[in-house]
């Protein structure tokens, strides 16, 4: 019985190879893979040995390490490692601090929070030229940048303590995706005073009274005595106590000291480098302390969350469905109608569920669903990862991830505002990322139109080698390929070889030759 390979493996032995004398080209070969694969992987072989066992022992990912192998300065590689706080190390930051050169200070958010001024103030360097005023340039300390951003949050996150929460934490980003990790506790409500009940009842009796007089002014018949200005003054009094209420009520929220005993407070920047404030965060392993907690605050107030919908409703359940019902499909008309928000609306819903991570829990209005195939590829293609099409998903990813705004509540706004040309750009890679045409059906036809419509040929991305196809079929299947390649005289010899022999020699016969099996083959629906 044989087993797969781990990357970690697959690197220390293409590096001995390499070591003793063979090609590029020689290992590819050896091994079935593409000699850019074989590049990639060599590169993993220059990080620092300390830094690769940890990854041997699944404590570095995968994309952490190709970020750490930018450079072969090992020295920095386990500094950039050491000095960088666990939920910061994403491929991007790691990235980011060890190119400090790449860091543009007019756009970069840790810059323009820390400020030029205190950075070099500190000793750093900033690179200029004589085009550039004092107030651009690139950050060369990309470390330095990152420990003063964080001395400096950390100061202030340290500052609301105060408020009684069990921990504070100090993070150069939070965005929508590293806030999915967190819950959000709900706020109990205290008694209110003497002063604030009677401003309560006061409100809630001028609401009652306002509106009993809009429905009564509604009820009449005569549209010609119809009064529409009462009305609107009426619908303004409305209007006018259910702001009130709700702010009454938010003053009267607060954290219970059953939630403050293990919620706490995030202190972060967001992509404009202007901090941020979340507080009630809830870490995983406190999940369930927290839905006791939240629970035994609602009771206790006899009231939700402000956050949760703590307004007076002036109609019944039924009706506001029935009218949002109307509202629902007004919409819709209007939408049709405007394609600049339509388009918007469709990439915000698709790019929580498909670029920023946010599958559980997307916020929009629109009734649509996306999934991604990635997890279920890798079950069945254990080399697809070292595909060029893979690679090229992934950079693009990454590309889109920088510019999306990482604060949830920004990114419909965001969105609303790009040109149709960037919508429709990020419209096609979350249509992209969410097709499927994987079947164990060679009569299967799914994604076949696709195919024909984009001018997909599969010989441009795949190529029978040992491993991705060779290995896998029988010896007769592998004499009919290179019967259909190259010519019968070269494929009948093959017969009478032993298994192993007859592979790496068709693996030659086909190099170059763009011959595909059935499934791959270019076919229309």
């Amino acid at each position: 019985m044989t087993y797969a390979m781990s990357v970690a493996d697959t690197v220390t032995a293409f590096a001995e190879m390499i070591a003793a004398g063979a090609g590029v080209e020689d290992v590819a070969v050896c091994f079935g893979i593409t000699p850019l694969t074989v590049q990639r992987r060599l590169k993993l072989a220059k990080v620092s040995p300390t830094l690769f066992e940890l990854f041997r022992k699944d404590k570095i990912n995968l994309d952490q390490l190709m970020a750490l192998a930018i450079t072969d300065d090992h020295a920095a590689q386990e500094r950039v490692w050491n000095t960088t706080p666990a939920y910061d190390r994403n491929a991007t930051s790691l990235r980011r601090l060890l190119l400090g050169r790449e860091i543009d200070a007019s756009t970069d958010p840790l810059a323009k929070f820390v400020g030029l001024a205190a950075y070099e103030a500190a000793g750093g360097v900033v690179v200029r030229d004589l085009f550039e005023d004092e107030s651009s340039g690139y950050i060369a300390d990309g470390e330095l940048l990152q420990r003063l951003a964080i001395e400096r949050l950390t100061e202030q996150a340290g500052a609301l303590k105060g408020e009684g929460w069990a921990w504070t934490e100090a993070r150069t980003s939070f965005d929508y995706s590293e806030r999915q990790g967190f819950g959000v506790a709900a706020m109990g409500q205290r008694e209110p005073t003497e002063k604030q009940q009677a401003a309560l009842d006061t409100l809630t009796v001028a609401h009652e009274e306002a509106n009993t007089a809009l429905e009564a002014l509604y009820a009449t018949e005569d549209e010609e005595s119809f009064d529409q200005a009462k009305a609107a003054a009426l619908e303004a009094d409305i209007e006018k106590a259910n702001a009130k209420l709700e702010k009454l009520r938010r003053n009267l929220s607060e954290w219970t000291p059953d939630i403050l005993a293990f919620a706490g407070v995030v202190v972060a920047l967001d992509r404009n480098g202007e901090v941020t404030v979340h507080r009630g965060m809830v870490k995983p392993e406190d999940r369930k302390q927290a839905a006791k907690a939240s629970a035994l605050a609602k009771g206790a107030s006899g009231a939700v969350d402000a956050g949760e919908g703590a307004g007076v409703s002036a109609h019944a359940e039924s009706l506001v469905k029935k009218l949002t019902a109307h509202k629902t499909k007004d919409l819709q008309v209007l939408l049709s109608d405007n394609t600049q928000v339509a388009l918007a609306a469709l990439a915000h819903t698709l790019v929580q569920q498909l670029v920023t991570g946010g599958l559980h829990r997307t916020v929009s209005a629109l009734n649509i669903r996306a999934l991604d195939c990635d997890g279920s590829l890798k079950g069945v293609a254990d080399d697809i990862e070292g595909s060029r099409a893979w690679g090229e998903l992934a950079s693009r990813l990454d590309n889109w991830r920088e510019r999306i705004p990482g604060d949830a509540d920004k990114l419909l706004p965001w969105l609303i505002g790009q040109p149709q040309d960037t919508l429709l750009e990020l419209l096609a890679l979350c249509s992209a990322l969410s097709v499927n045409a994987m079947s164990g059906r060679e009569a299967d036809h799914t994604g076949d139109a696709l195919a024909v419509a984009v001018g997909l040929d599969m010989a441009d991305w795949w190529t029978p080698t040992a491993g991705s196809y060779l290995t896998q079929v029988p010896k007769a299947r592998i004499v009919e390929a290179v019967t259909e390649a190259v010519s019968v005289e070269q494929a009948l010899p093959l017969g009478k070889m032993k298994k192993g022999d007859a592979v790496a020699k068709a693996e030659a016969l086909l190099d170059g030759k763009r011959w595909l099996p059935s499934p791959l083959r270019s076919r229309r629906a």
